[in-house]
């Protein structure tokens, strides 16, 4: 199976968040953790459920499924979006 990102399908990601700027602004961000592989795969507004919700959403049901390894803090908003859209 390939996928947009390149030959190989993507396994592994890391996702965490990012403070930005002044206040209580955040950006989540997802990354990619396979091999020798380190990019950058996803920034968006916010920390909510939805925010992260929206990248698996985009990347559709297929690449979601060739996750094997999800790496993330015990943040609860991203471990209800994970368990929602990565079977």
């Amino acid at each position: 199976m390939s996928n947009f990102l390149g030959k190989a399908p993507v396994e592994a990601i890391g996702i965490d968040e990012i403070h930005q700027g002044k206040g209580q602004k955040y950006l989540t961000v997802v990354y990619q953790l396979c091999g020798p592989q380190r990019r950058l795969l996803f920034v968006g507004r916010g920390r909510k459920s939805k925010v992260l919700e929206g990248f698996f959403e985009q990347m559709g049901s297929d690449w979601c499924g060739s996750l094997k390894h999800i790496c993330t803090d015990m943040w609860k908003t991203y471990l209800k979006a994970i368990k929602k859209r990565v079977k």
